[in-house]
């Protein structure tokens, strides 16, 4: 019972899509935000991206910034506090990373022209 190549390939691609399925029903995404509570559920993903860039190590805020780009266009127009359509198509504002790196991190100051870091 020979297998040809491209069926062991596609084998591969359905255990990594199995995986991948297995991951997102663990990890609980996507969820279902209830009205009202936008604002927090992208704050917690944003914190869950700045902890995890910060594992290795201290970093200056600009690095934090790019936490945003985790961050979907609606994610970041819910913590811009909504307003139009417009809005949407900005890229990553920033708002709301000083709130989560003030939960998860403590802010050192940088020794002459060195950044401040977190």
């Amino acid at each position: 019972n020979e297998k040809c190549g491209g069926e062991e390939e596609d084998e591969g691609k359905m255990a990594s899509h199995a995986l991948s399925l297995i991951a997102a029903v663990v990890t609980g995404y996507p969820q279902v935000v209830k009205r009202g509570e936008e604002r927090a559920h992208v704050i917690s993903k944003l914190r869950a991206s700045v902890v995890h860039r910060l594992g290795p190590g201290p970093l200056p805020h600009s690095s934090l910034a790019e936490a945003h780009s985790m961050l979907s266009c609606w994610d970041n127009h819910v913590l811009q506090g909504g307003g139009t359509a417009k809005n949407m198509l900005l890229s990553a504002s920033g708002e709301g990373l000083d709130e989560v790196l003030d939960g998860v991190a403590e802010r050192k100051e940088g020794e002459g022209l060195k950044p401040d870091v977190w």
